[in-house]
Parts: C-alpha cells; structure tokens; sequence
C-alpha cells in the first residue's frame, strides 16, 4: 500500500512470497514463546501442575511399595508408569491432563446409582472414586485425571482380593502433590 492509501502492484512475487514467509514464520514463534512462557507459568505457580511427561515422579516405587506392602521397581510406558512388585502382578499409574476422562465419569455415575463395587472416596484436595470391581482408584483434582489400576503381567485386571486402603493412599497422595501441597 501507498503513502496515500491507495494498493500497490506487487513487482516482485518471490520477493512477497518470502515477505509473506517470514510473517507466518515470526507469528509462529512469537505463539510458541507464549506457550513455553505459560507452561512455566503454570509450573512455578503449581509446583506439579507444569507438564505430565513422566507419570512416575508423583509416586516413588519406594512409597508404592510401602503402601503395597512389597518392595516394587517402577518404568515408565508412555504416559504410564507401571510399578511391579511380583513378576505376576503390576500397579498401574496414570496421570493426564485435559477434560473429565470416561472411566470417572462411569465410576461417578455408577456411586451416585449406588452401584455395587464403586464408592467415593475421601481425599484432602479433588473427587476421587474406588471400583472394587474394575478394580481402579479414579481421581480428578484441577484439570488432571489420577487413575491407578492392578493387573497381571498380561495386562488382565486381577481377581485378587484388592488392596483398597493402599490404591486410596497411593491415589491420594498423587493428587496432593497435583494440587501442590
């Protein structure tokens, strides 16, 4: 555009088109630095609540295995981790971010029908259920999801007597550290 107002003939294309480039190119950056300033925003104002790429920093196996009352070694499969105390049996823990997940909403909907197996759980900070028959502890505190599930080594839920007060525990204690205190 002109000094006057009126539009001016472009003389040169490829010189528009690498004008045009660098402007996507620059508005693209400038939202990816906004992104990052937010995300560390978030992280010193929520402690926990920054990123979730390692699901097994809100537990050590050394406090699962208290709880379970067996010593465990955990490792990290894609966004869970997976605590093994026997070579049968595994606790898995799962933490993501975003809405309301469809396992809570199931467990939510099954206590609040008086369903057998699920009940709500008493936690300091969030909702949280336990479903004896999934058997699974699912919890939501801010915009996370906590859900923790036994199973064998083939991945099956178990059929075993459930150690409620330890998944509660262990679940709990997730959700406090999600919430920052």
């Amino acid at each position: 555009m002109c000094i006057d107002g009126r539009l001016r003939r472009v003389r040169n294309w490829r010189r528009a088109a690498l004008q045009t480039s660098a402007f996507v190119v620059m508005i693209a950056c400038c939202s990816s630095l906004l992104d990052q300033a937010d995300v560390s925003a978030q992280a010193r104002a929520g402690g926990a609540q920054g990123t979730i790429e390692d699901p097994c920093r809100f537990a050590t196996a050394e406090a699962v295995g208290k709880a379970f009352g067996r010593p465990m070694q955990s490792s990290k499969l894609v966004d869970v981790c997976v605590y093994r105390g026997t070579p049968t049996g595994l606790v898995a823990v799962k933490v993501k971010a975003g809405p309301e997940g469809t396992i809570l909403r199931h467990v939510k909907s099954a206590a609040a029908q008086g369903q057998k197996g699920a009940e709500k759980a008493a936690t300091k900070v969030g909702e949280a259920y336990f479903d004896s028959i999934l058997p699974a502890f699912i919890g939501r505190v801010g915009n996370y999801d906590v859900q923790i599930t036994i199973s064998d080594a083939n991945g099956e839920p178990t059929i075993q007597p459930v150690p409620r007060d330890a998944m509660i525990a262990v679940g709990a204690r997730i959700m406090e550290t999600l919430a920052g205190k």
